[in-house]
């Protein structure tokens, strides 16, 4: 019942394309948050363990937000330009909230030891770490798009004298009589 409730959140921006709607879609993370709170509240947690992890969700919450804005962005209409925008930018957040707290986090507790603000860092990234997978998916389909923008023009320019001159090919290249559709 509560997967279909964060469903329909998460599907209403499709529905009806509307600022509105994306701030209603946040509704499931602002729940999930607050009931993350009363958690940590009755389990008398300390002030610093409730940071690391509202700001752990927070950026998760963030990370797949940007994913799908920049997806969104680039669908509508995609260009070259765009999609490699999108795949930058895409690197960056997964960088930032993922690779650098682990790499800040190893660096700074070797240099000034075992301080809970590094171990913060580190919790940060491990919080992050499989929504940073998930933004990756995003990121290879993007990948991908930007490699048929780049090939298709010169793949076309090979493939299309082919169908316009009705070039013959060779016999072992046809479909056999029984898979050819005859007008």
């Amino acid at each position: 019942m509560i997967g279909s409730v964060a469903l329909f959140f998460a599907v209403l921006p499709s529905l009806w394309p509307s600022r509105w709607a994306n701030g209603l879609s946040l509704f499931p993370v602002l729940a999930i948050m607050t009931g993350l709170a009363k958690l940590t509240w009755l389990h008398r947690a300390t002030g610093d363990q409730l940071i690391t992890l509202i700001a752990g969700v927070l950026s998760d919450a963030l990370m797949l937000a940007l994913v799908r804005y920049a997806v969104r962005k680039v669908s509508a209409r995609p260009t070259l330009v765009r999609v490699s925008l999108a795949v930058v930018a895409q690197l960056a957040v997964i960088t930032l909230l993922v690779i650098l707290p682990f790499e800040a986090s190893g660096q700074l507790m070797v240099k000034f030891g075992n301080r809970l603000m590094f171990k913060s860092l580190l919790w940060l990234g491990l919080f992050n770490l499989f929504t940073g997978l998930a933004a990756s998916v995003f990121l290879i389909v993007l990948f991908f798009v930007l490699l048929h923008r780049v090939t298709w023009p010169i793949i076309g320019r090979l493939i299309y004298p082919f169908a316009r001159y009705e070039v013959p090919m060779p016999a072992d290249f046809r479909a056999p009589k029984a898979f050819q559709i005859s007008l």
